[in-house]
């Protein structure tokens, strides 16, 4: 039987990932996911029940300490690779810096997942050691030219990675009463910026910007309810102890994208959750200091999504959405139904390389 191998290192991924693997696993591929202790990784892995098996961590906001966590992963991901009984016939990530250089040093093929060109050290790293690039047709080829793949082997969709979860997508309103919310009160999620990627390591690691959020909403909204969803402990103590009882700020793994599907506006320093978002009908902010070629792609088919730099122009905005947030919804079912799934791509894609279950 064919051997999948897929490695996942960022949130973003466990539901990216792990929509792909059980989609191909129901067509009769074999599967094994190695994953990296980042975030709410592990947390989300067994919310989702997906088995994999826990391999290195993240190295920290320096890049000596990136260099030192990933090098011992590729050691650790060897030597668990080499104690299967058979070797995976391809290995699929989103840009695994350790994954793919693994896999390259197997002889293994390596899909990749991308769509961040801006992210310089990580595609320097991956690209010249993947067989095949699959990212959005949005997302000029020339942009990932650079760092070393043939263009007849980028292979682009007219889609974002998102749409693989997010059309799997089943509500669930207990999910509500797990964060004791109220459902006729305003529901705001916010995701404060990334500090420790390699391409933001020059980014000021403070929280002002997300305070400066939180406490325009709590002025003009103040039975608001806020959700933060914080990326590493210094961003929940400051923001905690600021806030207190004024934020809810989930200590455990949550299903976000369906949190979503009931919030009145997304507000994201990052780019996946305001994604999921607009494709699901809710207004989403992002305040992301890079313009992104998917925002422009998802604005210019109508989906409810705004990319602001200016905090004046963010602040009117919120404002006007969360003073009549049905407004703004979008019912976008006929939107997503003229977009591509990544699955589909994928599994094309293997077919093509003559890699069958």
């Amino acid at each position: 039987m064919t051997l999948l191998w897929f490695d996942i290192m960022t949130p973003k991924e466990v539901w990216l990932l792990g929509s792909i693997q059980k989609y191909l696993k129901n067509k009769g591929f074999d599967v094994i996911i190695t994953a990296r202790n980042y975030d709410k990784n592990i947390e989300l892995l067994q919310l989702r029940e997906i088995d994999f098996v826990p391999i290195g961590e993240h190295g920290g906001g320096t890049l000596e300490g990136k260099l030192k966590a990933s090098t011992k992963r590729i050691l650790e991901l060897t030597d668990f690779i080499l104690s299967l009984s058979s070797i995976p016939d391809v290995c699929i990530s989103l840009c695994s810096v350790e994954a793919s250089r693994v896999a390259f040093g197997l002889g293994i093929p390596h899909i990749c997942f991308d769509d961040a060109p801006h992210a310089t050290a990580v595609n320097k790293l991956v690209i010249p050691l993947s067989k095949f690039i699959i990212t959005p047709s949005c997302v000029p080829k020339d942009k990932f030219l650079k760092f070393g793949v043939e263009a007849e082997n980028i292979i682009q969709f007219n889609g974002i990675d998102e749409i693989a979860w997010i059309t799997d997508l089943e509500q669930d309103e207990s999910i509500l009463k797990t964060l004791n919310l109220e459902k006729d009160k305003k529901i705001i999620i916010l995701r404060p910026r990334e500090t420790h990627a390699a391409y933001l390591l020059s980014e000021t690691k403070n929280q002002t910007l997300s305070s400066r959020i939180i406490e325009f909403i709590l002025e003009k909204f103040e039975h608001s309810q806020i959700i933060v969803f914080t990326r590493y402990p210094i961003q929940f103590e400051l923001l905690n102890e600021k806030f207190k009882e004024q934020i809810i700020i989930p200590t455990k793994a949550i299903d976000g994208p369906n949190l979503i599907s009931f919030a009145d506006l997304v507000i994201s320093g990052g780019a996946t959750m305001e994604r999921e978002a607009a494709l699901l009908g809710i207004p989403a902010i992002s305040y992301f200091p890079l313009t992104l070629d998917i925002e422009i792609f998802l604005k210019e088919r109508d989906f409810p999504i705004w990319h602001l730099k200016n905090f004046n122009d963010m602040f009117e905005l919120i404002q006007n959405i969360l003073n009549n947030p049905k407004k703004y919804k979008k019912n976008t079912r006929n939107l997503l139904k003229n977009l591509e799934n990544p699955k589909i791509i994928l599994e094309n894609l293997i077919k093509r390389m003559e890699i069958n279950p």
